[in-house]
């Protein structure tokens, strides 16, 4: 099982630097959005999770509240203050499993089933044994099969 085995020192510094490549965009988007250099955005974070009330003062957020406060505010910006508007969910990405579940109204079991079914019949040996199990089907609902194999 190769998930057992430790990291070579190559894989090791392959990895770290990926994580590191991630952390520096990561510093790099807070440092830009909150207009704050770089260096102080990476001494406030050393990987550290704040609350909204320790962020404030360092300078990560603007305000504190929750979700309505925050519509009041965007309202505020939008200059829209104490009008009535109507707020449209959106969907967040879906990936194309999910996307396909939808299209379908299926559930995700019943997909799961799809696409385990869909994985097995690529198999050319389950394929032909589906092959035989429709032509057996048929047979017994009174077909005559002429040609029992499909041609391509």
């Amino acid at each position: 099982d190769g998930a057992a085995q430790p990291f070579t020192p190559r894989q090791r510094a392959a990895f770290s630097a990926q994580v590191d490549k991630i952390y520096d965009g990561f510093i790099t988007r807070v440092a830009t959005g909150r207009r704050l250099p770089p260096d102080r955005v990476r001494e406030i974070a050393k990987g550290r999770v704040w609350t909204g009330a320790q962020a404030k003062p360092l300078g990560l957020v603007d305000e504190v509240g929750g979700f309505y406060a925050a519509v009041d505010k965007a309202k505020t910006l939008a200059g829209l203050s104490g009008q009535s508007v109507h707020l449209k969910p959106v969907a967040a990405h879906r990936s194309p499993f999910e996307a396909l579940e939808r299209a379908l109204g299926a559930g995700s079991a019943s997909m799961r089933t799809l696409m385990t079914a869909i994985q097995v019949l690529s198999d050319p040996r389950a394929a032909a044994l589906a092959d035989q199990f429709n032509q057996a089907r048929l047979q017994a609902r009174g077909a005559n099969l002429i040609a029992p194999v499909q041609l391509p």
